[in-house]
């Protein structure tokens, strides 16, 4: 345990030996070591720690009121006490990266160095809820930043354990036959689950820490096995938490007792409207609990403190896989998230704040160090609410919770500055970050102790406290500034969870999540390598009928001549307006509280995607057939191809996404800043593998796998006539998307030089890389972490050539966080 109080006060002050030595468990350094004077700088060691079985020091360098801090400055002074400590490197003794902190000489800031590029700013006035989880990691023997278990030997055994508990939780699931939907209810409460557990370690649910495990270990001393525990429990707790206090049955407020409003993940989920008696093994159930309170005993689901949250989130939600889709296993190590921001957000932030190229070796946290009341205006006035970040292949959400965690960060910092100044335009900015609870909303039945305020927020010595302002940047950061899509429901949803558990983890009361955010808007499922970007209004809103193929599917399209793409937006923008207006009418009426403006007005929306989704598909059907003459060859067992026109269903079955509807204000403004990705990889083909993961209820009737299932016609034409229907199907589908990509303008750069509209084969990463680039504005910049050797085909030779003839391109190896993998960066 760490004395969070006592840690605060000694950061606030600056006295890091003491921090270090009395409050983070580190030892006092080695009397050995002595302080050295590199730029006549006295760097001095005050605490050690033996991390990963290797010694690492801890050095403090507090600046001369003369010393100007530069990049150069801190690069050289972290040098030199890198190699001040290899003369000390024994045999016995190795050492890791150390901990360099520089701190100004009115010591009311501090720059925290873990290694040469990576770095975390402390100002003394910001909100200390970051600095919370910081110093608790430091005192546990982690880093600056989350990280997962780096050890491989615990790493496979946490993840064949974990993929045993989804299986388990899979095959106790009654109710659903389909496996499919067996596979995504098992993510989805073992999702739920996983936020249950963050909520009631902080004593929300009944004022019980331990409140699952303990109703669970109740009803085993009066039932007899069954499964009982999910009706009896889960079910009422899943009904109070997606229902404001005030309208819960007495009867339902008796068996769960006092818990906040949640919303969203618990409201009755698709596949609970579409199978009415659910029910989970009580077996299954309590292995998972006891998997729960491992992870509670570390803190594992607190996305500030541990990495790990992401990867069990993934892998709970690879069981929707298929080709094109990221459920292949991957890991994504928090640091490779870090160094991506590095290169993009931290990058354009830079950009945007000198108007120029920034030079390679100076990091924002450089920038910010000598940060000013005109810088901090210039950030939170222009640059930071101008910036639209997207990831087309979010999975479940890694790099969108790199960003928001770094966005939180600067803004964090910020705030930090200007309680330090008296600039008037930040302290009315400062104001409007304090959120008021809505005068309709009851107060609590029961009134609780008033939180300490020296746990609130405000990092302030002698000042009055204030509001949890890390609540309110985190929500504006995730209602503005961030977007996803994926093609899986699944990963959407973990992605969802992913984000919103970093609120849960900030909070220090229930009123500050109730309800969680609704990011239903934001992040989106969807084929992002399908669908319009933007439109060209003339040539959609005219039908070509030359010649007697297009003839027929001129007719088969006629209704398209009175729906122009210009109506479809149209006809969202009303609707949008209409909502608009709404909200504001009933905002007015005090009696009808936000989370109820909401959900009466959010159907409204959802209809008219559905609706426009419709519109769009059918006019990108026109686009196939009528613009890059694509037509349905259908496989037979017997005799030549059948070739057809293709029809809306077969648009359909692409879940095409349209950033262009979606996103409109967005594309219309030239783009996003930022399109970043770790995208699907591989060649886009059918395999047995993905038709298996794809129809796993199928392959499991017809007993198939990949080494029994045979493709060839004559194989397919001896099993079972659905397996071989649905598989010539699924086939066919992989022939008109690849048509797709190889006669769209919007991927002329996958193709080798001269080769025409012949057949080649595709990677899904350069598909992706090149949708991002059309995504991207002019001033923005894109990312993509890719395998090596995609890039070196020579199919790759234009789409590579394109990226390096850009204003800004960098390549890096990760063969540290991802072997084999590049992560490349680009701009227009």
């Amino acid at each position: 345990m760490v004395d969070l109080a006592a840690a605060r006060a000694a950061l606030r002050s600056h006295s890091l030996s003491a921090l270090f030595t009395q409050s983070l468990n580190w030892s006092a350094p080695d009397t050995t070591v002595e302080p050295i004077s590199p730029l006549n700088q006295t760097c001095i060691p005050i605490a050690s720690r033996n991390a990963s079985r290797a010694w690492q020091r801890a050095w403090q360098i507090v600046l001369t009121e003369k010393t100007r801090f530069t990049s150069a400055l801190r690069s050289q002074l972290y040098s030199a006490i890198c190699a001040y400590e290899q003369t000390l490197t024994t045999t016995t003794a190795t050492s890791t990266a150390p901990l360099v902190i520089v701190v100004d000489a009115l010591k009311t800031r501090s720059l925290w160095c873990s290694s040469a590029s990576e770095s975390a700013l402390y100002v003394v006035g910001q909100p200390v809820a970051l600095w919370n989880t910081r110093l608790r990691r430091l005192a546990t023997g982690g880093g600056l930043y989350p990280s997962f278990n780096a050890d491989e030997s615990c790493f496979d055994e946490g993840r064949e354990r974990f993929e045993t508990l989804l299986v388990e939780l899979r095959e106790s699931i009654y109710g659903i036959e389909d496996i499919t939907h067996q596979q995504s209810y098992a993510a989805l409460t073992l999702q739920r689950l996983m936020l249950i557990q963050q909520i009631q370690q902080k004593g929300w649910l009944a004022n019980d820490v331990w409140y699952l495990q303990s109703r669970f270990g109740q009803q085993s001393q009066h039932e007899n096995g069954g499964t009982h525990f999910f009706e009896t429990c889960l079910q009422p707790l899943y009904q109070s938490l997606a229902l404001p206090k005030r309208e819960r049955p007495v009867a339902l407020q008796a068996t769960v007792g006092e818990v906040p409003f949640i919303g969203g993940l618990f409201y009755t989920h698709r596949l609970e409207a579409a199978y009415a008696r659910i029910s989970i093994g009580d077996a299954a159930l309590e292995d998972v609990l006891g998997w729960l309170s491992e992870q509670m005993s570390v803190d594992g689901f607190n996305p500030w403190l541990s990495g790990a949250l992401g990867y069990w989130l993934s892998r709970s939600a690879d069981g929707q896989r298929g080709n094109g889709r990221r459920g292949d296993g991957r890991r994504m190590n928090p640091a490779l998230g870090r160094a991506v921001c590095d290169h993009t957000l931290d990058a354009l932030i830079q950009q945007r704040l000198e108007h120029a190229p920034i030079a390679t070796s100076q990091t924002l946290n450089d920038q910010l160090f000598n940060a000013d009341a005109q810088l901090c205006r210039h950030l939170i006035q222009e640059v930071l609410p101008a910036l639209r970040i997207l990831d087309p292949a979010c999975g479940s959400g890694e790099l969108l919770v790199a960003f928001h965690q770094r966005l939180t960060e600067i803004f964090s910092i910020i705030t930090g500055y200007i309680q330090q100044n008296q600039d008037a335009q930040l302290k009315i900015w400062r104001s409007g970050l304090v959120e008021t609870p809505e005068p309709e909303m009851p107060a609590p039945e029961t009134p609780k102790p008033e939180t300490p305020k020296a746990e609130i927020s405000e990092d302030k010595s002698g000042a009055e406290p204030t509001e949890n302002f890390v609540q309110t940047f985190q929500k504006r950061i995730l209602s503005n500034l961030l977007y996803g899509v994926d093609s899986s429901d699944d990963a959407v949803e973990s992605a969802r969870l992913h984000l919103l558990m970093h609120l849960v983890g900030t909070a220090i009361e229930p009123r500050e999540i109730e309800p969680l955010l609704d990011l239903d808007f934001n992040l989106l499922a969807g084929n992002a390598l399908v669908g319009f970007i933007t439109v060209d209004e003339e040539r959609f809103d005219q039908i070509n009928r030359t010649g007697h193929e297009r003839i027929l599917q001129g007719n088969l399209l006629q209704p398209l001549a009175a729906d122009s793409y210009q109506m479809v937006l149209s006809e969202k923008n009303i609707t949008l307006e209409h909502y608009q207006s709404r909200t504001v009418l009933l905002g007015q009426a005090h009696n009808v509280p936000s989370y109820a403006r909401a959900a009466l007005l959010k159907e409204e929306i959802l209809a008219l995607d559905q609706k426009a989704q419709k519109k769009l598909d059918r006019l990108l059907l026109n686009y196939m057939s009528q613009q890059l003459g694509i037509r349905y060859r259908g496989t037979q067992l017997v005799g030549k191809p059948c070739h057809r026109p293709l029809i809306q269903q077969d648009i359909e079955k692409l879940q095409p996404f349209h950033f262009g509807y979606h996103f409109h204000t967005i594309v219309k403004n030239g783009g996003f800043d930022i399109v970043a990705c770790y995208p699907p990889q591989g060649t886009f083909h059918s395999t047995v593998a993905d038709f298996i993961q794809q129809f796993p209820t199928l392959s499991q009737r017809a007993s198939i796998n990949e080494k029994t299932f045979r493709t060839s016609k004559p194989a397919l034409a001896k099993i079972d006539s659905q397996v071989s229907a649905t598989w010539l199907s699924y086939r066919d589908q992989f022939a008109y998307t690849a048509d797709y990509f190889q006669r769209s303008e919007l991927y002329a750069h996958q193709r080798l030089a001269g080769e025409g509209r012949g057949r080649s084969q595709l990677a899904i990463e350069r598909l992706f890389v090149e949708r991002c680039l059309h995504l991207l504005n002019s001033e923005g910049l894109g990312a993509a972490m890719v395998p090596a050797a995609s890039f070196q085909d020579p199919k790759a030779a234009s789409l590579y050539s394109l990226l390096q003839s850009s204003k800004r391109f960098v390549e890096l190896t990760c063969d540290s966080h991802t072997p084999g993998q590049l992560l490349i960066i680009w701009s227009k």
